[in-house]
């Protein structure tokens, strides 16, 4: 009995033995399978039982597992299993690894600034030769920076500095990778920049051999030019794209055909695109984009009902998916220490096993340290969300009070005009009373590029205190005052050109109050500044002369009607 009950136990020991040097296998096949084939290593470490693995390994498998979920798209709902790992590996590569994929985590989490925290952290234990890993840890920064909307440039620094270490690494895939985003990125910014970044990545991919990539950055670079209004070279770089990798043609690609030829006026080639796009499965912000070119359409056919409809539908469905957001993101932070237990209570098992009293000391101290963390988020959420609709109201009855106070100037200075002959009339008073209610419109504007925050509750801030929510009666107003100040100049250009409509007036009466583009274009209630550019052209185009000109001309015009008002 006793020689049976040994051979039972020497057996055991070889089964516990065999199935550790499997699961050391399957562990380090799953690593080498995660850069090229994430989904593969999911898999792998999907085969493998946590509850069996020593210390290192179920931190390793901890690790791993972040890894591939990250790489496969698995959004996190928890930082517990990371922070398994993170807790095992206190120095070299394995922790620098656990503080990259602590900040992708908490990044899904919608923690930005923690995220920014790990991965500086990352960044300073890295070595300074290891431009592969800096590369990484950079274009990470990088990313966190451009879908947060932190509005200081340092997203194209981050991707910038990426680009320099993958240079210096030899690695052409990421640097691929970054000149494209660098050049997307500069679309806002600087379009010199843009084009060169941008034809940059297209030379690399040609050279990479990359079909995909670039046809991908050939998009980029049609985009680029919509952003430019270089309307033409859009429309080229389009057809020949869609001509050498039709298999490429993707939504965003079909979305700015179909802008294109809204832009040029041709509306049965703009609906075209847009029925072969809406036939694709869009995304939501797909969506957004669909309706933005059929707002372009509108627009270029002066279908403004349907436009502003358009308008509407566009405004609900951005309030449906940031409504959506903001409860899926309660949802996570409720929901964020207990998606993960059944996997973490597997992996605890077997140390529960070992030092049972230890264990449950710890998980009792990790559950009051994750509760407290926990109640101490919702109330910070809370307050946030209190604090911002208290000062949308604020700003609201501020804008109220400006808007009367507005109309009251403009009335005073009417009613003194009309009582008055124009010619007694002296004209520095005039613009000394015309010049605190612009004011007044510019200081409203600066609120609205003041409530641009990282949180998407402000946006619908900016569309509360726009000025383009003025009544007509305002705009009329401000026609009249800006064309006695400058000597009928409105009401001669009326006559010369009597093709301009009152929105062309108003874009122009703005022109000469001399407000930027980025102004007029929140002032006449267009949705992007690309709308501004085109209506500037569109007026340009009336009077025959280069969009780039029509300041001048604008300024020529005042110039010589003063001049023969002198003379008179």
């Amino acid at each position: 009995m006793k020689h049976i009950l040994l051979i039972l136990l020497f057996a055991a020991l070889l089964a516990v033995a065999s199935c550790s040097r499997t699961d050391d296998a399957r562990l380090a096949v799953a690593e080498r399978q995660m850069a090229e084939h994430p989904d593969s290593a999911l898999q792998m470490l999907r085969q493998i039982d946590a509850t069996s693995l020593n210390r290192h390994n179920t931190a390793l498998y901890a690790l791993l597992l972040t890894q591939a979920q990250y790489k496969n798209d698995i959004t996190a709902t928890s930082d517990s299993l990371i922070n398994i790992a993170l807790d095992y590996f206190s120095d070299g590569k394995r922790h620098i690894e656990c503080l990259i994929y602590k900040g992708d985590v908490l990044q899904e989490l919608g923690e930005e600034q923690e995220a920014i925290d790990y991965l500086k952290k990352a960044e300073a234990a890295t070595s300074p030769t290891d431009n592969e890993m800096l590369g990484y840890i950079n274009m990470r920064l990088g990313n966190i920076y451009m879908n947060s909307y932190i509005e200081n440039n340092e997203d194209i620094a981050k991707y910038k500095k990426a680009l320099h270490h993958y240079k210096l690494s030899g690695n052409k895939k990421y640097q691929l990778a970054c000149l494209g985003t660098v050049g997307a990125l500069y679309r806002a910014e600087n379009m010199d920049s843009a084009y060169y970044y941008i034809n940059a990545a297209i030379k690399l991919a040609e050279e990479l051999g990359n079909s995909e990539r670039i046809a991908y950055h050939k998009g980029l670079l049609v985009r680029a030019y919509i952003t430019d209004s270089l309307i033409y070279k859009a429309k080229n770089a389009a057809t020949c794209l869609m001509a050498e990798y039709p298999e490429y043609c993707d939504n965003d690609l079909l979305l700015d055909a179909s802008r294109i030829y809204a832009m040029l006026g041709n509306r049965d080639s703009a609906f075209f695109y847009l029925q072969k796009a809406s036939k694709l499965n869009l995304s939501e912000p797909e969506e957004i984009v669909l309706l933005d070119a059929k707002y372009n359409i509108f627009m270029a056919d002066k279908n403004y009902k349907a436009a502003l409809n358009i308008v509407k539908e566009k405004n609900k469905l951005a309030y449906e998916i940031y409504n959506r957001g903001q409860q899926q993101k309660l949802y996570i932070t409720e929901q964020k220490y207990n998606k993960t237990q059944v996997e973490l209570d597997k992996i605890r098992i077997r140390w529960i096993a070992f030092v049972l009293a230890f264990c449950i000391l710890l998980l009792f101290g990790v559950i009051c340290f994750l509760l407290k963390k926990y109640r101490s988020n919702k109330l910070e959420k809370e307050r946030l969300v209190f604090n911002l609709k208290e000062e949308l109201i604020k700003s609201e009855r501020d804008y109220l009070a400006q808007k009367e106070a507005l109309i009251t100037q403009i009335e005073k200075l009417k009613r003194r005009v009309i009582d008055s002959n124009i010619n007694t009339v002296n004209i520095d008073e005039i613009k000394n009373a015309l010049n605190k209610p612009l004011c007044l419109i510019k200081n409203l504007i600066d609120k609205s590029h003041m409530a641009r925050k990282p949180e998407s509750f402000l946006k619908e801030f900016k569309e509360l205190v726009s000025v383009a929510r003025f009544p007509n009666g305002i705009w009329s107003e401000l026609r009249y005052s800006v064309d006695i100040l400058n000597h009928g100049f409105l009401s001669e250009l009326n006559k010369e050109f009597p093709s301009l409509s009152i929105a062309d007036l108003n874009f122009i009466t703005l022109m000469v109050c001399k407000f930027s583009m980025v102004e007029i274009m929140i002032c006449m209630g267009y949705t992007n500044e690309r709308s501004a550019f085109n209506k500037r052209l569109e007026i340009a185009k009336k009077i025959g002369v280069h969009k780039e000109s029509l300041i001048d001309y604008i300024l020529n015009k005042i110039e010589n009607l003063e001049l023969e008002k002198h003379q008179d």
